[in-house]
């Protein structure tokens, strides 16, 4: 941990931090900000408006002590912990819910609505941590994950179980990237890395604890509803302490004014539909489903691809995809500034963000069902094998933060994750057949965490190598937003792969006797798993799903070849030579 005091300006001369991870206070006479905030800080200027979150954030770190810190992390890492059971329940559990209302087909389509809305979440959410502050972002969003998981546990129809995936989904998200913009916030830029690494590890925790947790909650007559209501117990417990320790440094270092309140309620919900930028919203959202849902409902479209509406929405969509650039370029509070959407380092690290979401998420959405269906896994160690990533990379996360910071450069790094990653997708190909022993599935697994968990923490410090403070929620929005797009294009490409494939498979290879029930086969897991291995049926579901399979990874190892084009025209920072925050950090 260490003490940094940047100066108010890039003029202003700044020491060099030493290495030692107890570094002693540097106090610049000249240029110490106060630890509180005056008036004229919190005034009600659009540009005051713009940084009261950071200001207020830097407000702590300067004011607080290492104890302060620690805390803070173990908090950080709880609500990681929350977040990652909720994965996987919904990973695991997903499946066996969607088929209890025999739409097990619609798995991608549920994870894609989710996923745009998730992602257009990001953004304001952004403003949120920068004019109102980090703890009103985190409570509000965790308010609106634990509205989703109610949902989800009282769902009697799959309408109202979609309805809680999304609200979970968006609330979560926003949650999830609230802390890693706390995270950014308490830490020097060459140790960020090693901060994620942390805050990510109770995936190691849930890699076995989640797949065991979803098996018990199957045995008890399928009675799932149970899991997902622990979690909304679970949220109070682990968000209540966090916000108190954030709102409580606030409350030592801020001396703040009464807000004041100008114009009507009229002029105020004008002010915020256009501070919140609702027109970009609206066109982003709208574009980004209107394109994307398409490809996972032309396969079920009576006259597929040739439907009126499907074509119609392709075209509105990929027109309000255009438009969106154009409307931020001349919003008057646009989400980011346009030197920001331009800048060659973000929006590069931006598109290999997307690419490894869209060649992540295309292969591996049917994974777990593929496991329990070709191999006759349990939910439990389809899981495990599932979660390897989760635990060999959670490891691995930690050394590659220490790489990070002993080295002052990510791109290293970067470019060697990104072709063993493409390389054992590839392989996925070769291996992913009936006849392969799943250990060597299980091979692939441990290579592709070491990759995938190197790219990810690569693009989480390369996104904000060249920010300042007061444009890293932004910066780390955009970041997300790439990666939800990411996954809705990667969600829209299995869906279609999954949605033109197995139903034409099963129909051909399915016994006579069986080809009545294909329409029950393909849309529950439950019904496929019913019929036992080796017999002719369950063969028949075995090689649709292979060829279904090979599908999908081919689709993503050419997404993976795009990926490494743009990791070899990312910038060399040197990231050790970077200070954007200031107070006692990481």
């Amino acid at each position: 941990m260490e003490t940094s005091d940047q100066g108010a300006s890039s003029s202003t001369m700044i020491s060099r931090q030493p290495d030692s991870p107890f570094a002693e206070k540097h106090v610049h006479t000249a240029t110490q900000p106060s630890t509180g905030l005056s008036e004229q800080n919190l005034d009600d200027s659009p540009l005051a408006r713009a940084q009261r979150g950071v200001d207020r954030v830097e407000a702590t770190t300067l004011g607080w002590n290492r104890i302060s810190l620690i805390i803070t992390y173990i908090l950080l890492w709880g609500m990681y912990l929350l977040f990652a059971f909720e994965r996987s329940f919904n990973r695991n559990l997903g499946p066996y819910i969607t088929s209890d209302f025999n739409q097990h087909s619609l798995l991608p389509t549920v994870d894609l609505v989710a996923s745009i809305l998730g992602g257009v979440a990001y953004l304001p959410m952004a403003k949120v941590l920068n004019i109102y502050g980090r703890p009103e972002g985190l409570v509000v969003m965790s308010l609106v994950g634990a509205i989703g998981l109610i949902l989800t546990a009282a769902c009697t129809n799959i309408q109202t179980y979609c309805a809680g995936v999304v609200f979970t989904t968006v609330g979560f998200y926003t949650a999830i990237y609230a802390v890693d913009v706390i995270t950014a916030d308490t830490s020097m830029l060459k140790s960020r890395a090693l901060a994620y690494a942390f805050t990510s590890t109770p995936y190691i925790i849930t890699a076995f604890g989640g797949p065991a947790a979803s098996q018990s909650l199957l045995k008890h007559d399928r009675n799932w509803r149970w899991g997902f209501g622990a979690l909304v117990i679970s949220v109070p417990v682990v968000v209540a302490p966090l916000a108190f320790t954030m709102f409580r440094g606030e409350g030592k270092a801020i001396k703040s004014p009464p807000a004041t309140k100008t114009g009507g309620i009229l002029k105020r919900a004008s002010r915020l539909l256009i501070e919140f930028d609702a027109a970009g919203i609206f066109v982003l959202a709208a574009g980004e489903a209107l394109f994307l849902l398409p490809f996972n409902l032309a396969g079920s479209a009576a006259d597929k691809w040739a439907s009126p509406h499907i074509v119609a929405m392709l075209i509105l969509g990929f027109l309000l995809l255009v438009l969106f650039p154009f409307v931020e370029r001349w919003a008057p509070a646009p989400f980011a500034p346009w030197k920001m959407l331009t800048s060659g380092t973000v929006l590069i690290i931006c598109i290999i963000n997307a690419l490894f979401a869209i060649a992540e998420d295309t292969w591996s959405s049917y994974f777990t069902s593929y496991l329990q269906v070709v191999y006759g896994l349990s939910v439990s160690h389809a899981g495990y094998i599932n979660g390897i990533s989760s635990v060999v990379g959670g490891i691995w996360q930690l050394i590659i933060g220490l790489l990070i910071r002993w080295s002052g450069r990510f791109r290293w790094l970067l470019l060697t994750a990104t072709p063993i990653y493409a390389l054992f997708v590839g392989l996925l190909i070769y291996f992913r057949t009936p006849s392969t022993r799943v250990g060597l599935i299980i091979m692939c697994q441990f290579f592709l965490s070491f990759a995938s968990k190197v790219i990810l923490l690569c693009v989480q410090v390369g996104v904000v190598s060249t920010v300042q403070h007061s444009e890293i929620a932004t910066a780390i929005a955009l970041l997300g937003l790439s990666g939800s797009i990411g996954f809705a294009i990667g969600d829209s490409i299995s869906g279609a792969i999954w949605t033109n494939t197995l139903p034409q498979e099963l129909a051909r290879l399915l016994p006579e006797t069986a080809k009545a029930q294909a329409a029950a086969i393909y849309g529950s897991l439950t019904v496929q798993l019913s019929y036992p291995l080796n017999s002719p049926v369950r063969n028949a579901i075995i090689q649709a799903y292979a060829i279904a399979q090979t599908r999908m990874l081919i689709a993503s190892v050419v997404v993976s070849g795009v990926m490494l084009f743009f990791v070899l025209l990312v910038k060399d920072v040197k990231i050790s030579d970077v200070q954007q925050v200031r107070g006692t950090l990481l």
